[in-house]
């Protein structure tokens, strides 16, 4: 029973010495100040590393059809020939290894209508003739997705009468090629672009009839 006694002594002094090594309230403050330091640098770096995943360099997108905010002619729209019109962009950052193309009404009724998408343009290429994918030919790999008038390719602006839409030629540069197939859903093309975007710009124009 003594030994017992005495054993249970021996840890009560060890825990104390314990206590009495680690916690005093010095100690405690410094504990408390390296805690907070620690934290502030695992924020910093974790705010870093998403501003760094957000970030793009700006792309220009140009062509000889339409400037910016002006009216789409009629050949590239519904009324006309329906085909896509030449596109032009600044070449992407260096990471750049493919371009995305999607062209966009946001203004369509029933919430954004998309007219075309284009994957896997590679680097190199920086513009797209007139009636790309149509009489003239795509850039080696490139893949088409189906549009909302579930057709594939290019189907230009058609609004409701009465009604001025604006239409978002969209480019983006990407750091590595997707993986999609031939017909892929805009559902799809968002998905496979998230986390790969290294640049992007648009260029804007109306269309009404």
């Amino acid at each position: 029973m003594l030994d017992l006694q005495k054993r249970k002594s021996l840890l009560a002094l060890s825990i104390a010495a314990a206590n009495a090594l680690f916690f005093t309230p010095s100690n405690l403050r410094a504990f408390s100040a390296e805690t907070k330091e620690l934290r502030a640098s695992t924020l910093s770096t974790t705010s870093d590393n998403r501003k760094n995943e957000n970030r793009s360099e700006p792309i220009a997108v140009t062509s000889t059809a339409f400037s910016a905010n002006e009216i789409i002619p009629k050949p590239y729209t519904g009324d006309g020939k329906d085909i896509s019109p030449q596109l032009k962009w600044t070449a992407g950052p260096a990471a750049t290894k493919f371009y995305a193309l999607s062209v966009e009404d946001p203004d369509a009724p029933g919430g954004t209508w998309w007219h075309w998408m284009l994957v896997n343009i590679p680097a190199n290429v920086t513009q797209l003739r007139e009636a790309a994918g149509k009489t003239k030919a795509l850039p080696p790999g490139a893949v088409e997705g189906k549009n909302d008038f579930e057709k594939l390719g290019y189907n230009g602006p058609m609004p409701p009468r009465g009604q001025k839409h604006h239409y978002h030629f969209k480019i983006i540069a990407l750091n590595d090629r997707l993986k999609l197939n031939s017909g892929y859903t805009k559902q799809q093309y968002e998905a496979a672009i998230k986390g790969h975007i290294t640049g992007q710009g648009e260029l804007i124009g109306t269309y009404s009839h």
